[in-house]
């Protein structure tokens, strides 16, 4: 999942809820915020404009069947 601005907090706590738990006991479910590496995200801005911030990760990480939550 990804976030701008405040809505970053909430796309980590999103993620981190899918990998521990949320309200009940269950298997861990694979999720990632996309707006946590601070060096990932300078990086492609500086070389990719800001517009594929996200979009980037996406094509290096996701597959197909994945779901991408964006909290805006």
């Amino acid at each position: 999942c990804c976030g701008n601005g405040t809505s970053a907090a909430n796309a980590q706590h999103f993620a981190a809820s899918m990998i521990n738990r949320f309200e009940t006991e269950r298997p861990s479910l694979p999720a990632i915020a996309l707006n946590t590496d601070n060096v990932v995200l300078t990086a492609i801005a500086n070389d990719r404009l800001h517009d594929e911030v996200y979009a980037k990760q996406v094509r290096a990480l996701g597959h197909a069947g994945d779901v991408l939550l964006a909290i805006s």
